[in-house]
């Protein structure tokens, strides 16, 4: 595998973005690679939000990229080597800023936590209506399913 040299790591403060950062923070030492993180703030949000306080509008953008600077900023001190990622926020749809960031960087690799935006709601759910061991039997198919799809990918 070439070294890479520019990672990108979407961060929305879930604790799936954060073991995602830490794994950029991990792959970055090993490849001596820069890391940006990125958090975006879905334009959905901030349009809803503009609508029912439209005097405020420029206040509402300000204070969520305030907080979502603070939010990182208490972070940094809790994840080793988080003080030399770069960090951005972005007002956009949240797929499209994320790619229009790693296309910006020429990143090598992109990583996401996913697993806090997909599967765990549909797990939580599952088990509130049908009990824990039809979650169960949901996370495992799930698995199973992945793990037929990465082993076909392989011999691609």
């Amino acid at each position: 595998m070439d070294k890479l040299s520019s990672i990108v790591v979407g961060l929305d403060f879930s604790e799936c973005s954060l073991i995602a950062l830490k794994e950029a923070i991990r792959l970055s030492r090993w490849n001596n690679a820069s890391v940006c993180a990125v958090h975006v703030i879905d334009t959905l949000v901030v349009t809803e939000l503009e609508e029912a306080m439209s005097p405020f509008q420029q206040k509402i953008c300000d204070s969520l990229v305030d907080d979502a600077r603070k939010e990182w900023t208490r972070l940094v001190s809790k994840i080793d080597g988080a003080s030399s990622v770069k960090f951005e926020v972005r007002i956009d749809n949240r797929v499209r800023g994320l790619l229009s960031k790693a296309r910006e960087a020429k990143a090598d690799l992109l990583i996401v936590g996913a697993l806090s935006a997909g599967f765990i709601p549909l797990f939580a759910e599952l088990r509130a209506r049908k009990g824990e061991a039809a979650a169960w039997e949901f996370s495992s198919s799930v698995l199973g399913w992945a793990a037929i799809a990465l082993a076909a990918l392989s011999f691609l």
